[in-house]
């Protein structure tokens, strides 16, 4: 499921027609295959683009559907199909409304495919909690409301959070099977698993005309009732 925009090696990743059934599901559902997980420090962003470069163009041959994850990255970035996300982001609904935003702006500047640590990294962020974790009140509110939003706007969906180096007792959870309402969990990754070839074929849109896989309202100017809708930064559009 790789989306750059100008890559000539989508025409043997994608071929024009569509992959299996059974292919869609395993290129946007987690656990993904071929994951590559590239890390790098703020200085290196060029280096990171070059980096993703090259694993798209000699990944892509022995490995057909290549995914890079990568922290970072320059200008550029977006044409060999790089996943983003938004760092170790804190652990409150107040975080999640800015990863809303910085992926609104990530979808304009081609990057499509982009997500965030769901649950939150640090949850000693979370309202009242500590580095002890002694405060876990809206630990599963939380949890809840940003998977759901991670099943419906995230690529790929990836919980994940911080316990290393941490003394909180007893460790932080992360699998949505045991923390959160269990119930709502389900039925959003339950959902992502139905809406996978809706998602695919968004990525193929975004390949054949750059248009983002996850739209913002201004991208569309849409007009109701005479006036044109201008977006928040919290809201999205699905086409």
């Amino acid at each position: 499921m790789v989306s750059g925009k100008t890559s000539k090696d989508l025409d043997r990743l994608m071929v024009i027609g569509l992959p299996s059934k059974k292919e869609r599901v395993e290129t946007l559902a987690m656990p993904l295959r071929g994951l590559v997980v590239v890390k790098s420090v703020i200085c290196k962003f060029r280096f990171t683009t070059l980096l993703g470069k090259t694993i798209s163009t000699n990944l892509g041959i022995t490995n057909p559907r290549p995914f890079i994850l990568t922290r970072s990255g320059a200008a550029g970035i977006q044409r060999y199909g790089a996943a983003l996300w938004s760092g170790d982001i804190g652990s409150n609904l107040q975080s999640l409304a800015s990863h809303f935003n910085a992926q609104m702006h990530m979808s304009f500047s081609g990057i499509d495919y982009y997500g965030a640590d769901i649950g939150g990294f640090e949850r000693a962020a979370l309202p009242g909690n500590d580095w002890q974790g002694s405060n876990r009140r809206y630990e599963d509110e939380t949890y809840t409301q940003w998977f759901a939003n991670g099943a419906w706007f995230d690529i790929p969906v990836r919980p994940h959070t911080h316990n290393q180096f941490i003394i909180a007792k007893p460790p932080y959870q992360t699998s949505p099977d045991r923390i959160g309402n269990i119930q709502s969990n389900l039925v959003n990754i339950r959902q992502r698993y139905e809406l996978i070839p809706y998602y695919y074929s968004l990525a193929y849109r975004a390949h054949l005309f750059g248009e983002p896989v996850i739209a913002p309202l201004p991208f569309y100017r849409l007009c109701l009732h005479g006036q044109i809708i201008l977006a928040q930064s919290k809201k999205f559009l699905n086409v």
